[in-house]
């Protein structure tokens, strides 16, 4: 049996190579390939990465067992696991959530070493994608802003806060150390010509053919314009209960699809500031060419071109935030809306009073993902 992980990272077409997957299972499966599904996600594994940060091991384990046992059942001889969360995580769980990490790498190592020992007696392919650093945090600077609970902070403490989570060598290393050098491969997401699932059935999959496939009709996963991620930045301000949060990011994410002509333009730092984030690691990098990507002595990114045109603060007018917010409250306070803020707060409350309801939940859950899956398809 051959498991392939398929580790990110972040903000590098993931939720839209899940998405496929998700929609291709039967296709993947004549090819021998298990793509499972699971009580949180009808697309991804990232509740594996969050309860190995967490050290929370029994689930993840069982549900790896339960998966390499469903692949066999299915005449499969590879199972795909595909969580951008994966990668950096103690970043993405701990670093980037303002919590305090006492040793970044050990707790890493430790992570990734309870992944292995969980995958014992298989043979590991392990799959990453990287993009140059400044377009990394950039775009995940606007992902933790839109998810939920969102990140208030500004652009540039964000990237102060991220730390090592840009770090590509050090984490590939760290996984070569526990996986072998040779079971790692690795792309650079900013060199891509084609079509990003194609590049990774035959990269990572080892098929070409991909005319059988369904693919969905609109991008999965945008990112917020510049002025609806100003105004999530200031909801994110006010502490919600968790449900009333969670409708706060899917309102927005909503408003999001029918905006136009604002899009961010990219990283809001000046050339000075960026050209000192990649020269911290620039040795990295060429690190990861050579042993990664197998590139000799050239270049894993394209230098960036001097944009030479001073920064200036980007603010929500007063106009233009009051039209976002009555917006905002309108789709709030949709019927649709408001029946499920109740039916999330019922639940929340429910497994608070009773927490053994929560194994009951599982299949009222996968019933839902679905549904939510088939609605990026329309």
């Amino acid at each position: 049996m051959k498991v392939i992980l398929h580790i990110g990272t972040h903000k590098t077409g993931t939720s839209s190579i899940q998405t496929i997957l998700a929609a291709n299972r039967d296709a993947l499966a004549s090819r021998g390939i298990y793509y499972p599904e699971n009580r949180y996600s009808n697309r991804n594994v990232n509740f594996i990465g969050r309860d190995l940060a967490a050290k929370r091991y029994d689930e993840p384990a069982q549900y790896i067992k339960n998966s390499l046992k469903k692949a066999r059942v299915s005449g499969c001889d590879t199972l795909l696991l595909s969580g951008e969360s994966f990668y950096a995580m103690m970043g993405m769980f701990y670093l980037l959530q303002g919590f305090q990490v006492e040793d970044y790498w050990a707790q890493e190592e430790e992570a990734v070493r309870a992944l292995s020992g969980m995958l014992e007696g298989v043979e590991v392919k392990v799959c990453c994608y990287v993009r140059r650093q400044d377009l990394f945090l950039d775009s995940l600077y606007n992902q933790f802003v839109k998810q939920s609970p969102g990140y208030a902070g500004d652009l540039n403490t964000f990237i102060r806060l991220s730390g090592p989570v840009a770090d590509y060598a050090a984490h590939l290393d760290l996984w070569a150390r526990i996986f072998g050098k040779e079971a790692i491969f690795a792309a650079s997401y900013d060199a891509l010509k084609g079509d990003l699932f194609q590049d990774f059935a035959s990269r990572a999959l080892g098929f070409d053919d991909v005319s059988g496939f369904k693919s969905p009709p609109q991008r999965i996963n945008e990112r917020l314009p510049t002025d609806l991620l100003l105004f999530k930045r200031i909801l994110n301000r006010i502490e919600m209960p968790r449900a009333e949060g969670y409708m706060a990011y899917r309102t927005v994410a909503r408003m999001a699809q029918s905006e136009t002509g604002s899009a961010s333009k990219g990283l809001s730092i000046s050339d000075e500031e960026r050209d000192a984030l990649l020269k911290a690691h620039e040795d990295g990098n060429a690190r990861v060419a050579k042993d990664y990507l197998h590139l000799g002595t050239s270049l894993l990114f394209e230098r960036p071109v001097p944009s030479k045109v001073e920064i200036q603060a980007v603010t929500l007018s007063v106009e233009r935030g009051l039209e976002l917010y009555m917006r905002f409250r309108r789709e709030m306070n949709r019927p649709s809306a408001r029946f499920e803020l109740v039916l999330r707060k019922t639940v929340r409350w429910a497994l608070v009073k009773a927490p053994w309801l929560e194994s009951l939940l599982g299949g009222v859950r996968k019933i839902n993902n679905r549904r939510n899956a088939k609605r990026e398809w329309r």
